[in-house]
């Protein structure tokens, strides 16, 4: 979800939960814990809500990538 957010733009629900391949109601859950930790943050436009990575979001992302480098070497195939 985040990653999709960053690269392509602010997104709704609904195509978050089919980017992230997740039912609706699971999503709901998934982005409220994310807005609430700060790493999302949402606005109304056209009375439709969409979500985009805040400053902490994007500091996340890039320690993730960072230790997924570190860690792909030890990855099983």
């Amino acid at each position: 979800m985040l990653v999709a957010i960053s690269t392509e733009g602010p997104k709704n629900i609904t195509s978050l939960c089919r980017i992230a391949n997740i039912p609706v109601n699971r999503g709901k859950i998934v982005i409220n814990l994310l807005v609430r930790s700060g790493i999302l943050a949402s606005y109304e436009y056209e009375r439709n809500r969409y979500y985009i990575v805040t400053e902490i979001g994007y500091d996340y992302l890039g320690t993730y990538k960072h230790l997924k480098e570190i860690f792909d070497p030890f990855k099983k195939d």
